[in-house]
């Protein structure tokens, strides 16, 4: 009786523990040294000058629209080079856009400009491409994590990383339904899934939903993969790395 008493305070501490604290995290990163799949570009002066003019800058302000895009009121319309796929922004909450592609959104504050179908933004002084949009932002972790995410949000900082949080459905004990906080960080020019981290309870917890079936292009038949990774927006499929990529 002692034993099952003692059994049953312990796992009442552990579940108040649980849902009481901050959620602190466990992380799951690239081994140390282990370089990105492509390797970031660097840009010329005389590109440079070229991307960053004011007639190409994305933002919301009447009377000025982006070369190449179209603009209704407050939103803005681009025509992307990659996967020939559409980009629209209007406008965020304290100065910020929301980028929006293959109806999945996310934030930034970042300056973006478009040029050639291509979108460039200016990270701590540092001009660089972001080829990397928001549903392949959720792509990416949905193919690494093969389950469903809820409440996803997607923010590109300045240092043209994209902070992705969402929450996934799971048992905690195996018969407690909860919900595990899911965070990752994606490099916008690179593709390069960077960081996944899990919170640190995860380890007491079982899957509350079904294997997503066919989350990445690798499921599909050899004839086709390439196909399926540009219209993803990427080059090709890296059959090692097993998943798409671009190529330099």
């Amino acid at each position: 009786m002692k034993k099952i008493l003692a059994l049953l305070l312990i796992t009442t501490f552990l579940i108040s523990f649980i849902f009481a604290q901050p959620i602190t995290t466990r992380a799951v990163e690239n081994d140390e040294g282990q370089q990105d799949q492509t390797q970031a570009r660097i840009l010329t002066q005389e590109q440079i000058q070229e991307i960053k003019q004011e007639r190409k800058r994305i933002r919301i302000q009447e009377g000025e629209c982006p070369n190449n895009c179209t603009c209704t009121g407050s939103t803005v319309k681009c025509q992307l080079e990659r996967g020939g796929r559409e980009m629209t922004i209007t406008a965020g909450n304290s100065g910020n856009i929301i980028i929006q592609t293959q109806g999945v959104d996310g934030t930034t504050s970042v300056i973006l400009y478009h040029h050639n179908g291509k979108v460039y933004g200016e990270f701590d002084n540092e001009t660089k491409e972001v080829r990397v949009m928001p549903d392949m932002v959720k792509d990416k972790v949905r193919e690494r994590i093969e389950r469903e995410l809820t409440d996803e949000e997607i923010e590109l900082d300045e240092d043209g990383i994209y902070q992705y949080r969402a929450r996934k459905k799971v048992k905690l004990f195996g018969f407690i339904r909860a919900r595990v906080r899911i965070r990752a960080k994606i490099n916008s020019e690179t593709g390069e899934l960077e960081r996944i981290r899990n919170s640190w309870w995860a380890f007491l917890a079982s899957e509350d939903t079904e294997l997503i079936i066919g989350a990445g292009c690798g499921t599909v038949s050899p004839d086709s993969v390439d196909e399926c990774c540009q219209n993803k927006g990427y080059d090709l499929y890296d059959s090692e790395e097993a998943t798409c990529v671009f190529s330099n």
